[in-house]
């Protein structure tokens, strides 16, 4: 399947898009065709999980959602283990999940309080809802940012892409919030110079507190209206959850008095950051230094090459953040991997600027689907694409040095 994605993807934003309405017919089919044949095991894996219960990821959001509802701390282990007592659950999850209590600011289980409503399976049964309604608003949304001109076949071009980025059956099969976070990233794109986005950004950032790189970036190209904006949402989401959920679980929150992960959680598997690169192939010593001077090296770059971007192009450096706080978040997870939507279709918007333009873009398309099967495969995708628009970013900067004409952005063929 990887291959047959990678080959699709390849040929359709390299080749199709140029092709004349006669042959775009058969073009949007073939994309249909590779869409429905990686849709269908994702539909597949959600039927499985919803016969075969996987306590990852979702009993956590569960037990979370029952605990908020009854005003309990849910940063306390022993609440969790209380409402966890009826189950059989695994020493991992027991170890991971419930012996840390909630990993994420109060804020963030605003989202998961409607689960307490309901018993276990028919809560599972509605979040996987949720969750397959999320992924089509955001290939809808992704398409009508980036792809709308080209109509039909855009759509099941975007459907394509994101369904072969890594990560997205895992995404699936842990009952993760990726897209419920993409579907708020996606909302908040078109707006993110003014506060029309700033809603969608403390969304995102209390779902996944990474796209917190998002308020940065405001701040570094000195939107501060939208800076303040975010902030003030920030605060009104975190005034609710003191409300709903009572002072206690709030300063238990900002007094850290819970437990921290076990060390396990920065170099297992799924981790997909860099430090969990270095964890797992050095030695503990080597691998915190190899980490901090990597990150460092493309914290600083992205600011170098973001910062001095042309205004009227610096969406490009938004998006060359995604892919670079994916590497540097020492919690990045698998899952994750629907972030790369966002900066993948940049890429294509701002092909012109890309070496051997669209072509250019298909083959980091296809990389991308091929990354999806390795191992370290978003770590592999999300370092091709920060390359690539650091690339993209400093021609921009050079040609608005040198006062030569940068070659305008398109969002069609």
């Amino acid at each position: 399947m990887p291959w047959i994605l990678a080959a699709v993807l390849a040929g359709v934003f390299g080749y199709a898009f140029a092709w004349r309405a006669r042959s775009r017919s058969l073009g949007t089919a073939l994309v249909a065709l590779t869409s429905l044949l990686a849709i269908v095991p994702l539909l597949k894996l959600v039927a499985l999980r919803l016969r075969t219960f996987n306590e990852w990821d979702f009993m956590g959001f569960w037990l979370v959602g029952h605990a908020a509802l009854q005003r309990q701390n849910f940063y306390d282990p022993s609440v969790l283990r209380a409402w966890a007592a009826p189950f059989a659950v695994s020493a991992g999850f027991r170890r991971e999940i419930i012996d840390v209590g909630f990993w994420y600011p109060p804020a963030t289980a605003l989202l998961f309080a409607p689960l307490g409503l309901t018993g276990l399976h028919p809560a599972l049964t509605a979040w996987y809802a949720v969750l397959v309604i999320a992924a089509g608003a955001d290939i809808y949304l992704a398409w009508r940012l980036f792809l709308r001109a080209e109509g039909a076949l855009g759509l099941v071009a975007v459907a394509a892409l994101l369904f072969a980025l890594p990560g997205i059956s895992e995404a699936l099969n842990y009952a993760q919030t990726s897209f419920i976070a993409l579907f708020c990233l996606l909302l908040f794109w078109p707006k993110w110079r003014a506060r029309g986005g700033s809603a969608w950004l403390a969304l995102a950032l209390f779902i996944k507190p990474f796209l917190a790189v998002a308020l940065v970036y405001q701040l570094l190209r000195r939107y501060w209206n939208a800076a303040v904006g975010t902030l003030v949402a920030v605060a009104l989401l975190s005034l609710a959850a003191l409300l709903l959920f009572g002072p206690q679980t709030t300063f238990a929150f900002l007094g850290q008095r819970h437990a921290t992960p076990p060390s396990i959680v920065y170099s297992e598997p799924t981790n997909q950051s860099l430090s969990a690169l270095w964890l797992r192939h050095t030695a503990a010593g080597t691998a915190h230094v190899l980490a901090l001077i990597s990150s460092m090296t493309i914290f600083l770059l992205s600011i170098v090459v973001t910062v001095n971007v042309p205004a009227e192009r610096d969406e490009i450096g938004l998006a060359l953040w995604l892919p670079a706080i994916l590497l540097m978040y020492p919690v990045t997870q698998i899952f994750y991997g629907a972030m790369l939507l966002v900066p993948l279709l940049v890429l294509w918007k701002y092909r012109v600027n890309m070496p051997f333009g669209a072509a250019g873009v298909a083959a980091v398309y296809a990389l991308n689907a091929l990354c999806s099967q390795q191992s370290d495969g978003l770590i592999a995708a999300a370092f091709l694409d920060w390359l690539l628009l650091v690339a993209v970013c400093g021609g921009l900067a050079r040609s608005a040095r040198s006062g030569e004409r940068a070659l305008p952005a398109t969002n069609g063929a």
